[in-house]
């Protein structure tokens, strides 16, 4: 299944691969509301709707989720744009805007790194969660 959601999302225009986490323990529910949030933020700031497929995977070592995404925000990456990703989600999780940013990675997405595999890996899992926001 994984391989084939992989090559599907590979068919989809995407701007950007990125990994979320938070300073504190995400719950999945907590996890599936941040995207959520990430969307309508990202639609205010941009005057049009962003498309964003996340898998909410369980952290191995330790309590609570982190998430992985393809996101499709303005059409093509932007000078500027990554930062303002970044601090759109330490507005989501209330972040302090600093250090904090460790906390996510967002680049540009080229769809010959593996990107769209890397996040179906996780969709066979019991405890994931994912969706098209």
């Amino acid at each position: 299944m994984a391989i084939h959601y992989g090559e599907f999302l590979n068919t989809l225009p995407w701007d950007y691969f990125c990994t979320f986490t938070a300073p504190y323990s995400l719950s999945e529910k907590a996890a599936r509301r941040s995207m959520g949030k990430l969307k309508s933020q990202l639609t205010i700031q941009n005057g049009s709707e962003p498309t964003i497929f996340w898998v909410a995977e369980p952290f191995d070592s330790k309590h609570g989720y982190h998430l992985h995404a393809l996101l499709r925000d303005t059409g093509k990456p932007e000078p500027g744009r990554v930062g303002i990703i970044k601090k759109t989600w330490q507005k989501v999780i209330k972040g302090k805007y600093g250090s904090e940013n460790r906390f996510t990675t967002v680049l540009p997405y080229d769809p010959n790194l593996g990107g769209h595999y890397y996040v179906a890996k996780y969709l066979h899992r019991y405890n994931a969660d994912y969706d098209f926001a």
